[in-house]
C-alpha cells in the first residue's frame, strides 16, 4: 500500500485512536469524579458508533461488535438502566483497548514493510579455502 491509499489508511488510523482515547479520557474523568452524571456518558455513544460504523467498513467485524456491546453498555448506564460502578467501566476501558490494539495489529499489517536496508553479503573473489585466513 503506497501513496494515496497509504495517507488514507494513516488517516484513518489517527481518527480511529483518537476517538478511542477520548471515550477512555472520558471514562477516566467520569470515574475520578464525585457525583458524576451518567448521563453525560451518552456522548460517548455517539464517537463509539462512529468508530463502530468505521471499524465495519473495514470489514473488523469483532471489533465492531466488541465496540457494539460496550456502545450498548454506555447508553445503559446513561439512561440509568445499568450502574455506573468503576468495574463496569474498567471493563470498558479494556475493551476499548482490545480494539486499539486489534486495530494497530491490522493497520501495520495494512502497511508496506518499512524500507530496510538489505544486508549484503559480503563476496571477495578470492575465497578463502578451509582451514586458511582470509586477508584483503
Amino acid at each position: 500500500m503506497a501513496g494515496h491509499n497509504r495517507a488514507l489508511l494513516d488517516s484513518v488510523s489517527r481518527a480511529l485512536k483518537d476517538d478511542l482515547l477520548r471515550v477512555k479520557d472520558a471514562l477516566d474523568l467520569f470515574l475520578r469524579q464525585q457525583d458524576a452524571d451518567p448521563a453525560r456518558l451518552a456522548e460517548q455513544t455517539e464517537v463509539l458508533d462512529r468508530v463502530g460504523d468505521t471499524l465495519g467498513m473495514l470489514a473488523l467485524a469483532v471489533p465492531r461488535r466488541v465496540v457494539t456491546e460496550q456502545r450498548r453498555v454506555l447508553a445503559d448506564i446513561a439512561n440509568r438502566v445499568r450502574p455506573a460502578d468503576e468495574e463496569t467501566l474498567l471493563d470498558v476501558a479494556g475493551a476499548l483497548l482490545y480494539v486499539e490494539a486489534s486495530w494497530t495489529i491490522t493497520s501495520k499489517a495494512l502497511a508496506p514493510k518499512a524500507a530496510r536496508p538489505r544486508k549484503r553479503r559480503l563476496r571477495c573473489c578470492h575465497a578463502a579455502k578451509p582451514g586458511t585466513s582470509w586477508r584483503p
